[in-house]
């Protein structure tokens, strides 16, 4: 809990008549950066979401959340270079300007004069879900070691050779160690070179030597000029968590290292392997076929030119069609203020174009009367989407002019909406779903709530339903992430 004494109670309400702006001009950048990334690592320790806030002689109960933290320090950043140090006074009580300061931005008004609430909403949601899913980032981790160490076409460790100097195998244990040290130290590697302390670790891993760790460090670090400067404004840190201030780190929020855990793998492929976006997109394909094979489902793929689907699966009296998409939800799109553009562009590229391609598989695989019957799914890899409604998002924009670029798209999206057998699924829940499947009886109970509520409802709340637990393909060495930190834990 944070605790705003009596005799703070004046600054306190100074804070609060301030701008979010001229707050931020008024307070020292270096320490309040400094007070915000202690509060994100004792948050980060108590794995909590939401901090209280106790003010003496007050009936205010502001809270501060873990997803305001790196919003305040892009704008404190941003802003500054106001030079007038007289009115530097709000530094002497930090804990008033972060409340105050999270305050304001919980509560700007940016959905006043919008009619497209669910899509803010689900951007909102999409970026507070990623500090609260820890399991699904963990799934995601052994599930991209797995895919990219088996891929066709793709040299993963000459990739990393050339970006940052290591193989992947080093590239885990590298960022795992930053990750412990962010996790354990307020100012991450400040006199660690030439240390005692780095000579004990390089004798435990090379890796661990801040020369070998300096290629990985720089491509996760930033300036203030950087950050001032970047489009991505305040998600600069989903990239660069590390803030460098005169040679010396501030690891904004130790959570955000974790996630690059596979943002950087994904970032270093993409930059460096031009037809990444391809080879991806074969690779995740082969896996989905590598879990249905795994499972009591028989499956046939389906040989097509891009115009159809992928896998037609059969369980029972179960028939499946199956379109896999690979594009990630952009970073832009999980987010307090979610770029629509992009979103709209997702949803006509994705589930529009997904769908087609699914009724086109339909007329070509099965007969009129077996067509009613088909359970389509459209699944993608993107695990982010797995606790927001994809078809309650397009019935919300799909009546909307003007946002898409292809004139068919709505009518295309419409039928998805009213197609009682069409689900959007995440390969996380669709490796449940294969599991279950050597149980008929659990698997048939899915697929009836799944079509009692005309396909309504995700999977994931129908396994929440049914008590089922979420289950990761099996053929995965799902253990080694936790091995890892295991070892090096108590060593760093």
């Amino acid at each position: 809990m944070i605790h705003i004494k009596y005799e703070d109670l004046t600054l306190f309400e100074q804070a609060r008549k301030m701008s979010l702006q001229n707050l931020m001009k008024r307070t020292e950048t270096k320490n309040f950066l400094v007070h915000l990334a202690s509060l994100a690592r004792k948050m980060h320790d108590q794995d909590v979401s939401l901090i209280r806030v106790r003010v003496d002689n007050s009936a205010i109960q502001p809270i501060v959340a873990i997803w305001d933290i790196h919003y305040l320090a892009y704008y404190a950043i941003k802003h500054r270079d106001w030079v007038d140090h007289r009115y530097k006074y709000l530094g002497r009580n930090l804990d008033c300007t972060l409340v105050s300061a999270a305050n304001k931005h919980q509560n700007r008004n940016y959905l006043s004069d919008n009619k497209e609430v669910l899509p803010y909403i689900t951007g909102l949601f999409l970026e507070q879900s990623l500090f609260q899913k820890a399991n699904l980032i963990n799934s995601s981790i052994h599930r991209t070691n797995y895919i990219l160490t088996r891929t066709n076409g793709l040299d993963i460790n000459n990739i990393l050779n050339s970006s940052v100097n290591c193989d992947l195998g080093e590239y885990w244990r590298a960022i795992i160690f930053i990750y412990l040290v962010c996790k354990n130290e307020e100012s991450p590697f400040k006199n660690y070179y030439g240390s005692e302390r780095e000579k004990g670790l390089i004798e435990m891993n090379p890796m661990f030597g801040f020369n070998r760790l300096k290629p990985i460090i720089a491509e996760i670090s930033c300036s203030y000029k950087e950050v001032a400067k970047s489009q991505l404004k305040y998600q600069i840190f989903y990239e660069k968590p590390l803030i460098n201030i005169d040679n010396s780190y501030v690891c904004i929020n130790p959570q955000l290292v974790m996630f690059l855990f596979n943002s950087l793998l994904y970032r270093l492929c993409f930059k460096h392997c031009y037809h990444f976006s391809n080879i991806f997109g074969n690779m995740f394909e082969s896996y989905v076929g590598e879990v249905i094979g795994s499972s009591a489902c028989s499956f046939k793929k389906i040989n097509h030119d891009g115009k159809r689907a992928d896998f037609v699966v059969w369980i029972g009296n179960t028939t499946i069609l199956v379109e896999v998409k690979t594009a990630l939800l952009e970073i832009g799109i999980k987010s307090y203020y979610p770029d629509l553009s992009r979103y709209y562009t997702y949803i006509e590229k994705i589930v529009a174009k997904a769908y087609k391609q699914i009724k086109a598989s339909i007329k070509k695989e099965f007969t009129l009367k077996e067509q009613s019957n088909v359970l389509k799914i459209i699944l993608a890899y993107d695990e982010s989407s797995v606790y927001t409604d994809i078809k309650k998002v397009v019935a919300s924009v799909s009546h909307l002019p003007k946002i898409f670029n292809n004139d068919e798209t709505p009518r295309i999206l419409d039928e998805f909406i009213n197609d009682d057998h069409a689900i959007f699924a995440t390969i996380g829940e669709f490796e449940t779903l294969m599991a279950i499947s050597e149980d008929q009886k659990v698997f048939d109970s899915v697929i009836e709530a799944l079509l009692s509520n005309n396909c309504n409802c995700q999977l994931v709340s129908i396994f929440a339903q049914l008590n089922i637990e979420y289950t990761p393909y099996l053929g995965i060495d799902n253990n080694f992430l936790n091995e890892l930190l295991k070892n090096m834990i108590n060593k760093v």
